[in-house]
């Protein structure tokens, strides 16, 4: 909403000055304001020891003063283990960090937030359109839930809305062939 609400301050500041001018007939083109809204993502957490460079795994921070650091959530697999050696290759003044693991694996911390590049949480619709495809994309953004409210983002749930196109797709065509 803050982005919508960015340009559309730009955009009626040049209404404005247009009408002002005589160019435009109307000073004001938008009657209201609608835009999407917002999304939210999951965002990965690794827990460095306050004072050290040493990163303690999810289950053995209780009762340790840890500082919650984002990671790229590209790092993370569903089972919430991090890649050490791509966090060390992003991060490279973490590159002599010490991992405390549990089970062989350091498990990262989970929080549902805002989605921004800032919190490393984005995923990249270029991917989901090189797999899925962008209508896909389009038809699973449509049934997040209701344009204006906040949705969490669920990439698990394109794959339904891509097996609904291609059924949809074989309904009325074969091969490239309609029939």
């Amino acid at each position: 909403s803050e982005h919508a609400t960015g340009h559309l301050l730009y955009a009626r500041f040049w209404q404005k000055f247009l009408f002002d001018k005589g160019i435009v007939p109307v000073d004001e083109f938008a009657k209201k304001l609608i835009n999407q809204g917002m999304i939210l993502g999951t965002s990965a957490f690794v827990y460095r020891e306050e004072g050290t460079n040493r990163f303690i795994s999810k289950s053995n921070i209780e009762g340790l003063k840890v500082q919650a650091i984002h990671s790229d959530v590209s790092f993370v697999n569903a089972s919430d283990e991090l890649d050490i050696e791509a966090f060390k290759n992003w991060r490279p003044e973490f590159q002599d960090a010490e991992f405390i693991l549990e089970n062989g694996v350091y498990k990262v911390g989970r929080e549902v937030e805002k989605m921004s590049k800032s919190k490393y949480n984005v995923v990249n619709p270029d991917a989901i359109c090189d797999e899925y495809g962008a209508d896909a994309l389009r038809l699973f953004e449509m049934f997040l839930g209701p344009l204006e409210q906040t949705k969490p983002w669920k990439t698990s749930g394109i794959s339904g809305v891509s097996s609904f196109l291609k059924k949809l797709w074989r309904l009325y065509f074969e091969g490239d062939v309609f029939t």
